[in-house]
């Protein structure tokens, strides 16, 4: 009874200790989101509010006309949050009137949602590789794969796809673990892992399409060509599932994928090179300086598989083989996704490859250990996993901080900017461009990916900001919220402000007064300048 007891306790103590990091992940996520402010701010509605109008779309059963990512899972989860908010609030008014009059209300309750389901993937990856081992301190270190970069970090304050391809890589690597330390490699007809690696990689595809090259490490660990071969059809067949409120409108996301591939500009844009050479290796720099301890991790092991690849072609079998050749698809995995991002580079494609690095660490360590310190006790190695653990956990608290104080200072520059148009020009008719820290501008940027329901959305907004302007980043051209009065509302002796990010455009908005408002020869005046680098301008006319 004593002995069942004192089990029970440390069962207990070991939970409470994998509770730690995943609280952490959970305050500090809802931290640097209040830090950020609102989601319309600094031009983080671009995706976020798109999401979350193909959440809306879902929520009324009508098919989601963004699926760049796929990130359909993202929209689904969306969807259900949507729908419930709306029934809890035991809110009469439409539902798509709801959203688009309270967009923030909606977004956070489905941010608060995902932090959750974040922090509870984080505790379940940990206690599974801990349960897996047998040793709490390699399930902390696992639990440390999303504090290892701040780009990563990052993802948990918005509602990006990256939001919900984190928790599937961790849960994905803690099957691999499972996997290599279950005698499941030797077994020949039980299927489980076969499936289970399936499910997770139709959903990861499903999340966003930077997840297919994890596909390899399945290949790699499963024995046989029909083990390999049933893994690629359920993939497929998970992928299909998961995107099937989606699917009308895959045409346009086969052609995307496309002319990702065939074309040099991110978004498929530039011209029909499959690579420009000097960009890619430009980005390739990039990510080495931006991801320097990604990098270095990456060249140890680089160099730790070249220098043993040979002593470990020759083992068949055993947990040190099964390691290695996990080490090996997890390299090879980080490998192409460096060739794939450094075509077309921004800092978030980084997240899948970066959530790879402890998982990585470990691998090479504990291989490192067991092939040349034999007799090495396993309290030694535990040790190393603390260390390791220490430096992380430092290094992530040193970027948490630094990024907190930025992020801050950036929110508070948007809000000054938007104070003194509300405080100096309350009257003032404003046409807000892409960059601009704007609601108005967030909910018309969103609804350009509103599919079958853009002219219901676009009819409530005319209601709801008949005195509103936007200009249209890549048509060069300024609309109307009221698109149907819009030359009876903007006239040239109106006192028109112009909230725009990029001065590129500042010709094109000019042109549009003249050719579609009647302006006679418009220029713009400098109000306004914050550190963001948003400007406010006033319409001028010579």
């Amino acid at each position: 009874m004593c002995l069942r007891k004192n089990k029970l306790n440390k069962k207990l103590q070991h939970s409470l200790l994998l509770l730690i990091l995943p609280v952490i992940l959970f305050l500090a996520s809802d931290k640097l989101k209040s830090d950020h402010g609102p989601y319309y701010l600094n031009t983080r509605y671009d995706p976020v509010y798109v999401y979350l109008i193909n959440s809306l779309n879902l929520a009324q059963l009508h098919a989601p006309a963004h699926v760049d990512h796929p990130g359909t899972p993202l929209q689904i989860i969306g969807a259900v949050v949507i729908k419930t908010y709306h029934l809890i609030n035991n809110n009469s008014t439409d539902i798509s009137e709801d959203v688009l009059k309270n967009p923030e209300s909606y977004l956070n309750a489905i941010f608060l949602v995902l932090i959750f389901i974040n922090a509870a993937v984080l505790f379940l990856t940990g206690y599974s590789v801990f349960r897996t081992t047998g040793n709490i301190f390699i399930g902390l270190l696992f639990q440390l794969s999303p504090f290892i970069s701040f780009t990563v970090l990052y993802e948990f304050s918005g509602l990006s796809a990256e939001n919900l391809l984190i928790p599937a890589i961790m849960i994905f690597i803690a099957v691999s673990i499972r996997f290599i330390y279950s005698g499941y490699p030797v077994s020949k007809n039980n299927y489980y892992f076969v499936i289970l690696f399936s499910l997770i990689c139709g959903f990861g595809i499903a999340t966003k399409i930077i997840f297919f090259p994890l596909t390899i490490i399945p290949l790699v660990l499963l024995q046989g060509v029909r083990k390999k071969l049933i893994f690629l059809a359920f993939t497929v067949l998970f992928f299909l599932v998961f995107v099937s409120p989606a699917l009308s409108n895959y045409n346009y996301f086969l052609d995307w994928v496309k002319r990702l591939f065939l074309y040099d500009g991110i978004y498929g844009t530039g011209n029909p090179d499959i690579i420009d050479s000097s960009a890619f290796m430009i980005h390739l720099k990039e990510i080495f300086i931006n991801e320097t301890l990604f990098m270095s991790v990456y060249l140890l092991i680089l160099i730790f598989i070249v220098s043993s690849f040979f002593s470990f072609r020759r083992m068949k079998s055993g947990n040190i083989m099964q390691e290695y050749k996990l080490l090996l698809a997890v390299f090879i995995t980080m490998t192409l996704q460096i060739l794939i991002i450094s075509k077309h580079y921004s800092d978030h494609y980084m997240v899948s490859s970066l959530v790879l690095t402890v998982p990585a660490i470990f691998l090479t360590v504990n291989i490192f250990y067991k092939k040349y310190y034999p007799g090495l006790k396993s309290g030694s190695l535990n040790y190393i996993y603390i260390l390791l653990s220490v430096v992380i956990f430092s290094f992530s608290v040193y970027l948490i901080i630094d990024n907190f104080n930025l992020s801050m200072k950036e929110r508070d520059e948007a809000i000054l900017l938007n104070r003194f148009i509300n405080e100096n020009y309350p009257s003032a008719k404003i046409i807000a461009s892409y960059g601009s820290s704007s609601e108005e501008y967030a909910l018309a940027f969103s609804t350009k990916w509103a599919g079958s329901q853009k002219g219901k959305y676009q009819s409530i907004l005319s209601r709801l900001y008949p005195d509103r302007f936007y200009f249209e980043f890549w048509e060069n051209k300024i609309y109307s919220f009221n698109e149907a009065g819009k030359d009876s509302i903007l006239h040239p002796g109106d006192v028109v402000l112009f909230q725009n990010k990029f001065p590129d455009s500042n010709e094109k908005v000019i042109e549009s007064l003249k050719n579609s408002f009647g302006f006679h020869n418009p220029d713009l005046k400098e109000l306004l300048s914050n550190e963001n680098g948003e400007t406010v301008y006033m319409v001028m006319q010579k």
